[in-house]
């Protein structure tokens, strides 16, 4: 094939009239478009598979379980599916050849390859009944027919969810995706029609602008009152910004607080330390500048060598052991055994009495101990 040059294209393409080259663009985009000038080994072919291609491949991570998320399983699916470049064999884009075309093997293999795929993001409970269908197209319409009728139940808990969904001891950002999802789940689930041949009257821009204020607020009232200044900020502007404006003032906000509440442990220990750092050093240096002449050692002064005033006693100011006798009463003498009596008294004059008796009688020894009405007098 010869080069052409953009000089020769444009002097060729000079007597041409405009309504030429516009058959001619044309013609060129239906047939990109078709599918029989394309070879099923090249990848713009939707019968093309890849060498990584198999039946058991898991196209996306959830399952199908019920009504509950059918609604975001099929958008799911769908988007695989067309990354595969195969949203053409359930949707009916691409029917099945007919009998004799060179196609119908191929099809057939894509089939049930799509088949399988969409059998693996399936439950058990639920691919069981599925076992017996034959086309990709079947199968996704029939699943469709189970559980999108109670679409109406699935909206209304999608709403109760959006109205009672606060940040709580979420973060800003898990707070943000769980209501981005919950919007474009209903976004799927209630979709709006809009005007047949493209909407030219602009109404429908209007409604897009209302529905994202409506969100924009939504979002903004279950936020935590720690971001009513931030929140105060944002409504103040005009116009408004949009939701993902929004959600970046709001995450910038919230790392502001954190790195405030990580920095106040950190500059107060740093303040102790310098204060105790501070203290020691002033102790340090007063000790360090006295110096005894005495003994010429440094820490104290001469009037405080022990060396010239004595060291301290070690006993001094401890408590010596009480007594185990009773105070205040002198043992009696022993009493003979002729003049044995049980004497129990406690007072004093007695034992003055009995003090004087036994001076007087100068003797020391027991046979000469008083009797007992020398006591009791």
């Amino acid at each position: 094939m010869s080069r052409i040059s953009y000089a020769n294209v444009v002097m060729n393409n000079s007597g041409v009239n405009n309504g030429n080259s516009a058959e001619n663009i044309d013609s060129q985009s239906q047939r990109l478009n078709s599918t029989d000038d394309i070879s099923v080994e090249s990848n713009l072919h939707p019968l093309y598979l890849q060498n990584i291609d198999h039946p058991g491949l898991v196209l996306i991570s959830k399952k199908l379980t019920g009504t509950d998320n059918f609604g975001p399983w099929k958008r799911s699916i769908n988007i695989a599916l067309s990354a595969k470049n195969k949203i053409g064999m359930v949707d009916g884009s691409y029917p099945r050849p007919e009998d004799g075309s060179p196609l119908r093997a191929h099809w057939d293999r894509v089939n049930a390859m799509v088949i399988s795929w969409i059998m693996n993001t399936v439950s058990d409970e639920i691919s069981n009944g599925m076992d017996f269908v034959t086309s990709a197209q079947d199968l996704l319409e029939e699943l469709h027919d189970q559980f999108s009728s109670v679409n109406g139940h699935r909206i209304y808990q999608v709403l109760k969810d959006l109205h009672a969904l606060e940040q709580g001891d979420k973060s800003v950002e898990i707070y943000y995706h769980k209501m981005k999802n919950l919007w474009d789940e209903y976004a799927v689930l209630d979709a709006v029609d809009g005007c047949k041949g493209g909407c030219t009257c602009g109404n429908l821009k209007i409604q897009e602008a209302k529905e994202q204020r409506k969100k924009l607020l939504q979002f903004l009232m279950g936020l935590n009152d720690s971001y009513a200044s931030a929140r105060g900020q944002i409504l103040m502007m005009s116009p408004l910004p949009s939701i993902p404006q929004a959600f970046s003032l709001i995450k910038q906000d919230e790392k502001q607080k954190q790195g405030s509440h990580t920095a106040m442990p950190f500059l107060a220990n740093a303040v102790d330390a310098s204060k105790s750092n501070s203290v020691n050093s002033r102790n340090q240096g007063s000790k360090s500048s006295l110096k005894c002449t005495y003994c010429n050692k440094d820490g104290h002064t001469r009037e405080q060598c022990y060396k010239l005033i004595g060291y301290p006693d070690k006993k001094k100011g401890k408590n010596k052991p009480a007594s185990t006798g009773t105070t205040g009463f002198r043992p009696l003498p022993q009493v003979a055994s002729s003049n044995h009596v049980d004497v129990l008294t406690s007072s004093s004059g007695v034992q003055g009495n009995y003090a004087g008796s036994s001076a007087s009688s100068n003797s020391a020894s027991c046979n000469s101990a008083p009797t007992l009405e020398q006591l009791q007098s």
